[in-house]
Order: structure tokens, then C-alpha cells, then sequence
């Protein structure tokens, strides 16, 4: 009986120790992929789009001329990165590029908007091979396949 009272003492005191501090930045994330879309494989032709990386509403847009797209991300080389809410994409040449909300970027990929294929959301989502897909409210306008990422001059 005593060895009983003795243990119950020790879990109670050990449950009741505060974790341990956490350095920032070295928190562990919760879901990796954060808001980004991620399939497997490369994506994109050699076709260019221009914008602005917007973070909307748990969706990772390009914004062009007041319109926004979605943007669906090589998974293999693209990183959400949770402190500062960034995206981390490494390049086809290997070069790093962090990209944050309102950044101007040239993406190098292929396009498909609703007009041109017609098919419903959930089809269409049910038609690709996710890592992370997007929630159907991402999707809007249209798809950008990114292929590769340039960050455009001010």
C-alpha cells in the first residue's frame, strides 16, 4: 500500500511540473504544410505568371490585376515556415527564396482557371495527388502550378 502512495505522490508531483521553455522559432509545427497547397511531383510548363503572394484566409493566392489564383506547390521543394508565416521554396537551380505576404514574385509554372476545364471543385480536387490540399474556399479563379519562383524587383 505504501508503494502505491508513494507512486501516485510522484505522478501527481511530475503532472504537475511546467513544461519546459520553448527558444522561438523552435517550436514544432503543428501541420507542416501550413495554408499551402502541396502536390507530389514537379509542377508546370515553362509559362510565366506575375503577381503579389497574398495569404488570405488560410489560402496561398497570386494576386494580378485585382484578381486572385491559387497556387498549388511542388511539395518537395516547398516549406511553410510557421514563425514568421513564409513560404521557404527552393529553386530549380537550388536556390532558397523566402517568400512573405505581399511580395512580388515572376513564377515560372502552367495555369488552368475554371472556365477552361469546367469541372466542379471536389472533382477536380479529387483529381490531383495531394500532400496537402488546399480547402475548396482557396479555390477561386483559377490554379497556378508553380514550377519556379523569381522575386521581382521593387
Amino acid at each position: 500500500m505504501l508503494a502505491i502512495v508513494a507512486y501516485l505522490g510522484i505522478l501527481v508531483v511530475s503532472s504537475c511540473r511546467q513544461p519546459e521553455p520553448v527558444e522561438a522559432g523552435t517550436a514544432p509545427v503543428v501541420d507542416a504544410s501550413g495554408p499551402l497547397a502541396l502536390v507530389d511531383g514537379t509542377n508546370g510548363d515553362a509559362a510565366r505568371s506575375e503577381g503579389v503572394i497574398r495569404f488570405i484566409g488560410g489560402c496561398v493566392l497570386l494576386e494580378n490585376r485585382g484578381e486572385t489564383v491559387l497556387l498549388v506547390w511542388p511539395a518537395a521543394q516547398t516549406k511553410w515556415d510557421d514563425t514568421p508565416g513564409s513560404i521557404v521554396f527552393t529553386s530549380i537551380g537550388g536556390e532558397v527564396v523566402e517568400l512573405s505576404n505581399g511580395v512580388g514574385v515572376a513564377l515560372g509554372g502552367s495555369g488552368i482557371s475554371r472556365a477552361e476545364n469546367g469541372i466542379s471543385v471536389e472533382r477536380w480536387i479529387a483529381s490531383l495527388d495531394w500532400v496537402a490540399p488546399p480547402n475548396p474556399s482557396c479555390i477561386r479563379n483559377g490554379t497556378w502550378f508553380v514550377g519556379d519562383v523569381q522575386v521581382a524587383l521593387p
